[in-house]
């Protein structure tokens, strides 16, 4: 899984209050959409002082006549995965000033296209990938309003990348982390440390025991990473964790360059040592065989009980020190997700009549 994709193009909901410089947008695919786009990204690699030409189209599919307008702005990856909008020409790296087109402003019937003409004019500063965008602008559909009455519009984000060589490709592995156990969840820090725009880059993660065999190995989806920026790959695999020991967790990440960079992290496990919590006088036990211990007094049923002392004594040793057997979100951290997801197996078992 990556929490960080570029596919496709960007479609916003937008208000007609709003005002604000920074606008956070959401991936969707343009299948289906009433406004087609022929190009998601444009890319160019004009060199400075030179002019590099490129063209999209836009086609009406709707049944009625569109005023489209479109205009430059600047966009950023934030570190949370969402992409921010900014005003043109604001961003570092931002190519929204060497970038020329026409129309901005045109009216299309219904199945008519426009095409819209592109010029890149690079100056003689400019080494490694630059970027900004094309938004474009559809009108608020007739009777499309939010609760008090505010309308709304769509718009699309047509993504522009500059790329000046030679410059240099360069990054590095930040963290390698395991998130839980039950199954097995990485997550990887890489930054790019260099001035041009990394695509297609591939991370893969390798599971070793202690005697150097290894037990399983996967891939991320392919993703891309902007010049000075990192990301975090999250990386689920199939392996469960059960069996206590010390293993060997190995990330690689391929760029394109000439050499893959690495990182590793240890990880022991170790063996449960169950004992009651609080005042019952059992120990927590394992009810479906999962490695997950719900039935935290031990009494044989998954009840209200169970939910109370887990939520009394999450913080006791007998939880802490036990974390993987009672880490029902899987995410290396006994807290509240784990307090709620119990609360539900709870509700769903009462449901079923259990």
């Amino acid at each position: 899984m990556l929490r960080r994709r570029m596919l496709g193009f960007i479609a916003l909901r937008f208000f007609t209050c709003f005002g604000a410089a920074i606008i956070a947008v959401c991936l969707v695919q343009a299948v289906g959409l009433s406004v087609a786009i022929s190009k998601s990204v444009l890319h160019f690699d004009a060199q400075p002082t030179g002019t590099q030409q490129a063209f999209f189209t836009i086609e009406n599919n709707e049944g009625q006549k569109l005023a489209i307008r479109i205009r430059l702005v600047d966009w950023d990856d934030a570190p949370d995965g969402r992409t921010l909008i900014f005003p043109a020409d604001t961003v570092a790296h931002s190519c929204a000033s060497w970038i020329g087109y026409d129309p901005q402003t045109f009216d299309l019937s219904p199945g008519q296209k426009q095409e819209i003409r592109v010029a890149m004019n690079v100056p003689t500063s400019a080494v490694g990938t630059y970027w900004a965008a094309f938004l474009v602008d559809k009108p608020a559909e007739a009777g499309a309003s939010l609760e008090g009455g505010i309308r709304a519009k769509t718009q699309f984000l047509i993504k522009i990348y500059q790329t000046s060589l030679p410059a240099v490709t360069s990054g590095k592995i930040t963290k390698v982390a395991v998130d839980g156990l039950n199954p097995l969840g990485v997550t990887i820090g890489f930054n790019n440390t260099g001035k041009t725009l990394m695509q297609d880059v591939h991370a893969t993660t390798t599971l070793q025991d202690q005697t150097g065999r290894t037990l399983g190995d996967f891939s991320s989806d392919p993703f891309s990473v902007l010049p000075g920026h990192a990301v975090d790959i999250t990386m689920p695999s199939s392996l469960y964790m059960k069996v206590p020991g010390v293993y060997l967790v190995t990330a690689v990440v391929d760029y394109g360059a000439d050499y893959l960079v690495a990182g590793q992290v240890g990880l022991q496990i170790k063996p449960l040592s169950l004992s009651p919590i609080g005042p019952s006088a059992n120990a927590p036990t394992d009810l479906d065989g999962d490695d997950l211990y719900e039935d935290i007094n031990g009494d044989g049923r998954l009840t209200e009980g169970d939910l109370s002392l887990f939520t009394t004594h999450l913080d006791d040793t007998c939880i802490t020190r036990n974390a993987r057997a009672f880490d029902y979100s899987n995410d290396g951290r006994i807290d509240q997700d784990d307090v709620d997801l119990l609360r539900g197996m709870i509700s769903r078992n009462t449901r079923s009549g259990a």
